[in-house]
């Protein structure tokens, strides 16, 4: 045929048809299953849902390929990627953009006034393959429709109920050692038993428990994990746990001190609710999880009670059980502090530092991020950093003359490194440990070879902060330490003033130290 009589195509390969149609087929699919009633199981709305998105984008990535595109360098993919996620018109905007971006395809191809509806039902896919798509979706769907009938659900949760009653004479328990051999507990025998719930690549080891007949929303869990690592500390656990990124206001009981078989815990009860997903299924049921948290010599244990509100009770009886039966296998004899290690007010220092919500502006040769807006921090202190004369001038010229009590304690407390613990109470800091950076130093060698193994390493920092310990004056009103920031390419440090409020401590000023490119 002329390639002037040509008509524009939203697709041209096999693979890019197929997809179009595919995804287009599992979104209207996912909208109609999400107007059904809610006996409908929700993980099966989100599940087609999300795979038509990811098919959809798939389709629309080859496309753009194979006309001479780059679909990752160029601004409309990514437009159509965020669009598709929209119901309805989500697609229709991806198959527009399609019809518009011909690239090596446009050969001054035959306009009619209805060219891109005309280009849908050119949109024609294999046969066979769309009707046994179709045929595994009614399956699936019939099989997951079943599994979560109101009737079955209902009678499920009634068998719970019955189980939970009498949980604490029927049960019959079991020894449960755990890998590694970090503890031991009694379980109930016809419980069931994840052993790979935890990532034993972060030194978590632990077993969840399900109460036999779990369902739905309906199930009653208890987990029992050892979080192992020098870093990790009970503190940063809790703060995770009763302030998360999302939802706000987590309503819980206060953390209190408790001793149970003769060891110190901590423990405390948030409310919870349970929902469906997206919105489908059952009805929310609203459930409760009580931590039981031991500290150890390095890490912690947790012993978690997670139920819905109505059986929670029957079931404490089990629980006691298990709690009362746990002990570790390993030391969870704390000691007294070192005298040298990093103190509680130096981790409030380092604390209200990554809430600066306001960063200075300094004037640097090289663009740099200011360290208090990374979340990465290395786990040895940075030892070495003396206080120059320069910095002295600076920090009299902008604050008056430091005390020299502040100085001398700075200098002192830095004539050697020290290990940091999770302590730094904010969600978005990580430690970053020794293992873990010579692990990126030995996979990409120094500069853009060590920033790429980062990057994919922690794809959402990008950058190194390294600390210093804190130096204070006399009265603990002023607080003086090192903060540098590195990506592998570029990096600066400052040395940093901070000042104690009512409200605790402020960033006072910050003096750039240093600042480089690779």
């Amino acid at each position: 045929m002329d390639k002037e009589k040509l008509m524009k195509e939203i697709a041209y390969t096999s693979f890019g048809r197929n997809s179009l149609v595919i995804g287009l087929i599992s979104h209207a699919a996912a909208l109609i299953i999400g107007m059904m009633p809610a006996s409908v199981a929700g993980s099966f709305f989100v599940a087609l849902y999300s795979f038509s998105w990811l098919i959809f984008v798939s389709g629309a990535y080859q496309e753009l390929t194979d006309r001479g595109y780059r679909p990752l360098g160029i601004m409309h993919f990514y437009m159509a990627v965020v669009a598709a996620v929209i119901p309805f018109i989500g697609p229709l905007t991806g198959l527009m953009m399609l019809y518009n971006l011909q690239g090596s395809k446009d050969t001054s191809q035959e306009k009619t006034p209805f060219g891109f509806v005309a280009s849908i039902f050119k949109l024609r896919a294999n046969v066979l393959l769309v009707f046994l798509f179709i045929a595994v979706i009614f399956i699936v769907f019939a099989l997951v429709n079943t599994k979560n009938d109101r009737y079955f659900k209902h009678k499920a949760a009634e068998s719970i109920l019955l189980k939970a009653a009498f949980a604490a004479e029927l049960s019959e328990s079991a020894g449960f050692v755990s890998e590694g051999k970090y503890f031991k507990v009694r379980i109930p025998a016809d419980w069931g038993r994840e052993d790979g719930f935890l990532l034993k690549e972060y030194k978590e080891y632990g077993v969840r428990l399900r109460a036999p007949g779990s369902s739905g929303l309906d199930y009653v869990l208890i987990d029992i994990a050892y979080y192992a690592g020098r870093h990790r500390t009970p503190e940063r656990f809790i703060f995770d746990i009763l302030n998360p990124s999302w939802p706000k206001g987590v309503v819980h009981t206060p953390v209190q001190d408790a001793t149970i078989s003769g060891m110190a815990a901590r423990t405390f009860q948030i409310k919870t609710t349970r929902f469906p997903i997206a919105g489908i299924g059952d009805e929310k049921v609203d459930a409760m999880e009580r931590y039981v948290v031991f500290p150890a010599a390095e890490g912690f244990f947790v012993l978690l009670y997670n139920a819905p509100v109505g059986i929670a009770e029957k079931q404490e009886a089990l629980f006691q059980q298990v709690l009362h039966s746990f002990q570790p296998m390993t030391s969870v004899d704390t000691g007294p502090a070192d005298k040298d290690e990093i103190t509680e007010e130096e981790y409030s220092v380092y604390t209200d530092f990554f809430k600066t919500k306001h960063m200075p502006e300094i004037d640097s040769p090289v663009p740099l991020d200011f360290p208090a807006e990374g979340g990465l921090v290395y786990e040895k202190t940075s030892d070495g950093k003396k206080i120059t004369a320069e910095t002295i001038e600076a920090i009299e010229k902008s604050s008056g003359k430091p005390d020299h009590s502040l100085i001398e304690s700075y200098n002192s407390r830095n004539a050697k490194g020290y290990s940091l613990k999770d302590k730094i109470l904010v969600n978005t800091v990580t430690i970053l440990t020794e293992e873990r950076m010579e692990e990126i130093r030995k996979k990409g060698d120094l500069g853009k070879g060590f920033a790429q193994e980062l990057t994919r390493s922690y794809p959402l920092e990008g950058k190194i902060i390294y600390l210093s310990r804190i130096g204070f004056d006399r009265e603990m009103n002023n607080a003086l330490f090192y903060a540098g920031s590195s990506s592998g390419v570029m990096g600066g440090s400052y040395f940093i003033l901070m000042e104690k409020t009512g409200e605790g401590w402020r960033l006072k000023h910050a003096f750039l130290n240093t600042s480089w490119y690779y």
